[in-house]
């Protein structure tokens, strides 16, 4: 991880936003006004809420998973090289400002591999426009156990997550090296390799990759359905009085969704990513204003979770190389006519992530007027930055970083010849870190999730029907705005309808 704002995160390949399961607005208005009334029987309500949401800072987004801080990044090449007649061709890149295309396609860039540029399409660029939605539906429970002051909750949302990176490449056409002999276009190929679909080919064209396709770290759309989080809470009620209400309570949260595999950039997560969490809960509310009938209510709504260590696989990057875990590597030993390999598919290992802390937190009014109620608040969402550590020891010495314009359709890959090893070749940029990849030079904070923290005004407005009967109802609609403190996590936006029932 890089900043150059005090706001901005950049060279990240992982992003963990905040749960469905974690949303206290949602949760909890016009339900806790149902359940404090006494009717039902059995002392039990049920409430189901359907929801949407969707993000709304997609150019900080950008800037997390590109290099520079930068939404859109390019891949200079260096100055046109006029040669007789009207072809217009290009010498290898020295100088780059943000990537150096060389590391990413090595077939195209050198003018000894590659006979002719089309300048019209201008320089490659990468452009990201990351966006997510979800929607589903949350499953509360709430039971009163007797008389005994003591309460139990449950929770369970079963949620649609879809992630977009919304990326896409423009660029100049290349004429591929003279012994494939066909024209060849420099951004289909780099939008197949980073989806790591097979490459369109000419027709009567050979293959004229130099590198393997991703499997690792892609770009593209990904969707993941089923249920997320189970929360489990028990509190006791330490006040029962006429204006004022308080418990406090232990919470358990018991992950239901998936775990993270490291195939994607941007990958949809149901919950939290696998973390059992323990923590403590607190609710208060007090009568500030009104009669039982007619009121204003001030709550404070608060929990709190420890998420344990658990197993993940996601991609790392490689220290002092920034966009690095894309580059391409070689492997020692590996003889001529076997392609060099993006490090994204090499470095996609096996960690451990420790969540730690986490706390959502909400301060708000309730109006109630008989049967009408009102909502409106302020939610406060915290999250410790991921300590991400490898389970299994790279082995050393046997990847290094690709020289630019290597071709390995001609040589032999030895991480001790200088023509092979980026830095080795007189011409190329030296000192963008150790080419060799070893335990050492691999970078696990570039795959952690920085700590988030985020801030939501909330509103809704219900309605509570049978007040008097055994079954007392209620109908709600609301909505939150959400906004971040730093790019680590989603602006979003969301809705909800619900209803519950005591019975």
């Amino acid at each position: 991880m890089s900043t150059s704002l005090a706001t901005a995160y950049t060279n990240k390949t992982f992003l963990l936003p905040r749960s469905t399961s974690v949303n206290l607005p949602m949760e909890y208005t016009g339900f806790k006004r149902l359940t404090q009334e006494d009717n039902g029987p059995f002392g039990a309500y049920l409430q189901t809420s359907v929801f949407y949401s969707q993000s709304a800072n997609a150019a900080e987004i950008a800037k997390y998973f590109l290099v520079n801080d930068k939404s859109t990044i390019t891949f200079p090449l260096s100055a046109n090289v006029t040669v007789p007649g009207p072809v217009v061709i290009q010498t290898r890149s020295t100088v780059t400002n943000d990537v150096d295309l060389g590391y990413l396609e090595n077939f195209s860039i050198d003018a000894v591999n590659a006979t002719a540029f089309d300048t019209a399409g201008g320089t490659p660029t990468l452009t990201l426009a990351p966006k997510q939605e979800a929607y589903g539906f949350v499953l509360a429970y709430h039971q009163k156990l007797g008389n005994t002051g003591w309460l139990l909750d449950l929770s369970l949302p079963i949620v649609n997550i879809e992630n977009d990176l919304e990326f896409k490449f423009t660029g100049q056409r290349v004429e591929v090296p003279a012994f494939v002999g066909q024209p060849f276009d420099l951004k289909q190929n780099l939008v197949e390799n980073f989806t790591g679909v097979p490459l369109t080919m000419v027709s009567g064209g050979l293959d004229a990759r130099f590198n393997t396709f991703h499997t690792a770290a892609k770009f593209g759309k990904t969707r993941s359905a089923g249920a997320a989080d189970l929360d489990v809470r028990l509190a006791y009620q330490v006040l029962n009085k006429v204006n004022y209400h308080g418990t406090l309570g232990a919470g358990l949260t018991v992950p239901m969704g998936n775990r993270p595999t490291g195939e994607f950039v941007f990958e949809a997560i149901r919950g939290n990513g696998r973390h059992f969490g323990l923590g403590a809960d607190l609710d208060f509310d007090a009568r500030i204003w009104g009669n039982v009938e007619h009121n204003l209510i001030f709550n404070i709504i608060s929990h709190y979770r420890y998420l344990f260590t658990t197993k993940q696989t996601r991609t790392l990057g490689l220290k002092g190389r920034p966009f690095g875990q894309h580059y391409l590597l070689g492997h020692n030993g590996d003889l001529l006519g076997t392609l060099l390999t993006p490090a994204a598919n090499v470095l996609t290992l096996p960690v451990d992530v420790a969540g730690r802390s986490q706390c959502d937190t909400v301060f708000g009014f309730t109006y109630n007027n008989c049967a009408l109620t009102a909502d409106l608040g302020y939610n406060l969402y915290y999250r410790d930055a991921e300590v991400v550590r490898q389970r299994t020891v790279f082995q050393d010495g046997m990847w290094a970083v690709a020289a630019r314009g290597f071709n390995p359709r001609v040589n032999n890959f030895n991480i001790n010849d200088p023509d092979a090893v980026d830095g080795g070749v007189p011409g190329t940029p030296v000192g963008q870190g150790t080419a060799v990849v070893n335990n050492s030079t691999i970078d696990a904070d570039v795959a952690a999730t920085p700590s988030q923290c985020t801030h939501s005004v909330y509103a809704s407005i219900g309605y509570l029907l049978g007040r008097d009967s055994d079954y007392p109802w209620m109908l709600s609609v609301g909505g939150k705005y959400e906004w971040p403190e730093r790019n680590s996590a989603l602006e979003q936006w969301g809705i909800w309808g619900k209803a519950g029932v005591g019975f």
